[in-house]
């Protein structure tokens, strides 16, 4: 039986220089979640995303998801790997 993600939330934003940049990162990112929420924002030039992922904290019911950085480490083959940072 798989993990229960309905309740973990995260919100996170993506510069679109960053999404042009590396986008293996992103595609091993979007691979960790289901994205629930995503709109483009004009002044801030980037996107911001809700999305369901098992690396993320639970939500209360009617509560606030919380912000998450993403952590990209590339290994000496090139490998990507990517971990969530909530943000205080």
């Amino acid at each position: 039986m798989s993990t229960d993600i309905s309740r973990r939330l995260g919100r996170t934003f993506i510069p679109y220089a960053s999404l042009v940049a590396d986008q293996d990162a992103h595609l091993a990112i979007a691979a960790r979640g289901i994205v629930i929420r995503a709109e483009f924002l004009l002044h801030r030039n980037g996107l911001e995303q809700i999305a369901m992922s098992p690396d993320y904290d639970v939500v209360p019911d009617g509560g606030m998801p919380p912000d998450y950085e993403w952590l990209v480490e590339r290994g000496a083959t090139g490998a990507v790997s990517c971990v969530w940072a909530r943000r205080c």
